[in-house]
């Protein structure tokens, strides 16, 4: 069986030979081709085999699930820079909401709060807004309206924590 170059170099020859312009042309082709035949005995046949074996029509592509893939496949057609500018663009977002968030918490911290137990055993729980953190925190979005709140619950569970601790303590 010839080289398979030889048999491709065989079937450009061929080809050559088949529509040369002039005269010349294809008697050029004819003496390679002849060449070439000398040389690897079978080459016509194997060349004629190829050229059917071309224009015969493509076979129809197999399922996805029967054809052996990379496991990387998927990712090949992926477009990697539009998928690195939305997380670039989520986690930008996301950094914004927290760092806006952070305000509530912070104008909670204005707050001042206080822990009272009275002569007759009243508990009372302060908390004193001057009118500025109010006024602040009726301009807060819902988000940092919520952050707000939730400081000012942690307050109150910090106190609560201490009164049960203190009343733990106190055997009365």
């Amino acid at each position: 069986m010839p080289d398979p170059t030889v048999v491709s170099r065989y079937v450009k020859v061929r080809g050559y030979f088949r529509r040369g312009s002039t005269e010349g042309e294809r008697q050029s082709a004819r003496n390679i081709l002849d060449r070439l035949e000398a040389e690897n005995p079978g080459i016509e046949q194997e060349a004629d085999r190829l050229e059917a074996m071309s224009q015969q029509p493509k076979p129809a592509s197999a399922p996805a699930a029967s054809s052996p893939k990379s496991p990387f496949a998927p990712f090949m057609d992926f477009d990697w820079g539009e998928a690195a500018a939305k997380a670039f663009d989520a986690a930008r977002s996301f950094a914004q909401k927290a760092a806006a968030a952070e305000e509530g918490r912070q104008l909670a911290d204005e707050v001042e709060d206080d822990l009272k137990i009275t002569r007759n055993d009243t508990v009372h729980f302060v908390l004193k807004f001057r009118p500025e953190v109010l006024h602040q925190a009726k301009e807060l979005n819902p988000l940092q309206r919520e952050m707000f709140v939730q400081a000012l619950h942690e307050v109150l569970e910090a106190h609560m924590t201490e009164l049960f601790e203190a009343m733990d303590q106190d055997p009365d």
